[in-house]
């Protein structure tokens, strides 16, 4: 989302990012690393997704597969899209809809920008995973949750035409768990996008892991092992509760790989 402003084991006790081989290929087969979610994306194509371009348009397969390309067991975002060219946000929208699981990923950043926004120190690399999309949902910027994928500000959380309640510190805008003494926090994006501040940023320079872990309307956010921000509410606009939808993943200017995405669906 724009705006201003190692490895390890995770919170479940699995791997993180940093236990990858050291060639860096994605771990073959369903449980990457021991986990025990089964493929989201299958590391060959993009079955089980949809693409959109902004502010609405869907995108053909072909289309779909220039800007979110297959590579090597991963979604290469832009795919081959020259450096410093221009270039529209999209989203890659799961056709499944889901309430209760855990859903891992990996990421890393590649090196091209694209304009409008090229220039890293107003607009670092940007990315995210947008849930519970409700609503317009082939809209760009669906009315939903994110846990936000930005270079140096990993974690944090944007209501995103939707509501949600966090913790905080005094009502600040910083994540502070309830065992810091941080109380309920009202993250308001109805009229647009409003962020809410991980508690600490554990991103580091090559891939990193993120762990979502959803229950209808909580949800928990970790980066690389370590608990971020936390949600304890999802409502729509209105303030009418949501506790289930698809999942999507952005881009936004920035060339960023995605890989070993596994969802395990909770009862």
């Amino acid at each position: 989302m724009l705006a201003s402003g190692a490895g390890g084991m995770d919170v479940g006790g699995q791997p993180s990012a940093g236990a990858a081989g050291a060639s860096g290929a994605p771990a073959a087969g369903n449980g990457a690393g021991g986990r025990a979610g089964m493929p989201l994306f299958n590391g060959v194509d993009l079955t089980g997704f949809e693409a959109f371009r902004e502010p609405e348009t869907a995108l053909t397969p072909a289309q779909t597969g220039e800007i979110f390309k297959v590579e090597d067991g991963a979604i290469r975002v832009y795919g081959d899209a020259a450096d410093q060219s221009t270039q529209a946000r999209y989203t890659l929208v799961t056709v499944g809809r889901y309430r209760k699981y855990k859903l891992w990923l990996e990421y890393k950043w590649g090196t091209k920008k694209f304009a409008p926004y090229t220039d890293l120190v107003r607009y670092p690399r940007d990315a995210g995973v947008l849930f519970h999309l409700h609503g317009a949902t082939q809209q760009v910027w669906p009315p939903s949750i994110e846990f936000q994928i930005k270079d140096g500000t990993t974690g944090d959380i944007f209501a995103i035409y939707a509501r949600c309640t966090s913790l905080a510190d005094d009502g600040g805008t910083v994540f502070v768990s309830a065992a810091a003494g941080g109380t309920e926090k009202l993250v308001n994006g109805s009229n647009g996008f409003v962020q809410h501040g991980r508690s600490e940023n554990f991103e580091v320079p090559d891939w990193n892991q993120l762990l979502l872990e959803v229950d209808g309307g909580t949800a928990t956010f970790s980066v690389n092992g370590h608990v971020v921000n936390q949600v304890l509410s999802v409502m729509d606009k209105t303030g009418s509760p949501v506790a289930s939808g698809a999942i999507a993943l952005q881009a936004e200017h920035a060339e960023v790989y995605y890989r070993n995405i596994e969802l395990q669906e909770l009862p």
